[in-house]
């Protein structure tokens, strides 16, 4: 599921793709993808 979770899809449409996965599923992974980003630092550099 990990490739298709910056997609802006239904979870309907995640489940009928991923039929082993229930939309608890995709909900989790949504959560553990915002917190992955939320956790992430990323240095600015000056534009040249």
């Amino acid at each position: 599921m990990r490739p298709v979770v910056g997609e802006a899809r239904k979870d309907e449409e995640l489940v009928a793709e991923f039929p082993q996965r229930s939309t608890d599923d995709v909900a989790e992974a949504l959560r553990d993808a915002a917190a992955a980003v939320d956790e992430r630092v990323l240095t600015l550099r000056p534009a040249r």
